[in-house]
């Protein structure tokens, strides 16, 4: 009998113990966090950095998996947590006020009505007329290149069509390939160039965009494709929600859209490389070895490859300029709100807009010109001025006025913190 007892006094000891353990370092903690008490940032409040010249402990694999859970238990929360928090200093941050607003739109009042008279479309028609501008020997073949040859019956949207998916094969059969058009559907781009044809043989092209072979960003929601942003996780299911109005729009002008173009993962990077699976890295066209700088990796390669004489894509600290550059073609960062984003993965909001990539600066204006403007569905660009596009062929660059925000380089505070 004694054996028994203490059997199962040592059974219920053992028992209550592995009970206890679990519920205090393995079981989830669903406790609500407290309140943190803040206080005000003052400019000149020193911050120091704990531990700046001491080596990061790293973790990976099964040994990360289990501080995760014990993190995430009742000794982990109430323990662990508040220890490392106050060793990396971030007590320091949960107690920080900083007088900023959180985010800052930025919006323009009007102060007057626009002198600009023309819509969109006959700004676009007038630009046709302007003379090519030296492409230093790029053989580039711009948006009024198409038109002219629409319009004289040289050629029609549907052999466009027909050459460029020939030349989409051909650029990813290539070693190594082209990588710039991640989705595309031949059935989508005939039927649009099919439509375009006949409305060219009756005399009534929707706007000078209309057969124009036109690309976008993986970053917008273009049907039938996916909207993944150049990455994976966010699956391969077909996307519920509509359309961007930037590619709406581009549709009412009757352009052809031959897919969306690949990114940088994220948008996060300036480089264009990507090793995701049915993306890639798209290759420069004029040195394969080189990239096309990121995001906008894939618009500037379709555009610098021949494929399309337009892309849009996405621009945050440089994802529409760099590649451009890096391309040899033009890039055009709008300001902020002048392209409607609703449709567009958020990723920097305010800090992010809009713009097209293409072969010269007179098809910048020419799309500018159609697809900017106020949409009810974007709130932020409903008190746009008209667009203008007057004066932008001049000369004389002595009315020119450049603007510079000197508080945005007022960092003395940030100097001293750095230097203490």
């Amino acid at each position: 009998m004694e054996m028994i007892a203490v059997t199962l006094w040592l059974f219920v000891n053992v028992g209550l113990s592995c009970v206890l353990l679990w519920l205090l370092c393995v079981r989830p903690s669903v406790r609500t966090r407290g309140t943190f008490v803040r206080r005000e940032y003052e400019a000149d409040t020193p911050v120091r950095y704990v531990g700046k010249d001491k080596p990061a402990l790293r973790i990976s694999g099964l040994s990360l998996r289990a501080l995760s859970c014990l993190l995430n238990s009742l000794f982990g929360e109430n323990v662990l947590l508040p220890l490392f928090i106050r060793i990396a200093g971030l007590h320091r941050l949960r107690n920080l006020i900083l007088p900023d607003e959180p985010t800052f739109v930025p919006a323009v009042e009007l102060e007057g009505a626009s002198a600009q008279t023309e819509s969109g479309p006959d700004q676009a028609e007038n630009l046709l007329d302007r003379r090519e501008a030296d492409h230093h020997g790029f053989a580039f073949k711009g948006i009024s290149c198409f038109v002219k040859a629409y319009r004289s019956g040289v050629v029609t949207p549907g052999e466009v069509a027909e050459h460029i998916l020939q030349a989409m094969r051909k650029a990813e059969a290539y070693d190594p390939p082209l990588c710039a058009i991640v989705q595309s559907s031949e059935t989508e781009v005939r039927k649009m160039a099919a439509a375009a044809t006949q409305r060219y043989q009756a005399g009534k092209p929707l706007s000078v965009l209309d057969g124009v072979p036109v690309c976008v960003k993986e970053h917008y929601r273009v049907k039938p494709y996916l909207c993944r942003a150049g990455t994976v996780f966010l699956g391969d299911e077909e996307d519920k929600e509509s359309e961007a109005t930037l590619v709406v729009r581009l549709r009412a002008t009757g352009a052809v859209i031959i897919g969306v173009s690949n990114m940088h993962e994220l948008g996060i990077g300036i480089t264009g490389c990507n090793p995701n699976r049915h993306h890639g890295t798209p290759c420069n066209p004029y040195q394969p070895g080189h990239c096309t700088g990121g995001s906008s990796s894939g618009c500037a390669a379709a555009v610098a490859s021949g494929l399309c004489p337009l892309s849009f894509g996405t621009d945050g600290g440089g994802s529409i300029r760099i590649p451009s550059s890096f391309c040899g073609i033009v890039g055009l960062k709008a300001t902020f709100g002048r392209f409607s984003c609703h449709g567009v993965l958020p990723v920097t909001y305010s800090l992010g807009a809009l713009g097209p990539i293409c072969t010269s600066v007179k098809d910048a204006a020419l799309s500018y010109a159609l697809i900017a403007g106020p949409d009810p569905a974007y709130p932020i660009g409903l008190d746009q001025p008209k667009i203008s596009l007057t004066g932008m062929f001049s000369p004389d660059i002595k009315q020119l006025k450049l603007g510079v925000f000197w508080d945005f380089f007022k960092v003395r505070w940030m100097q001293r913190t750095m230097t203490s």
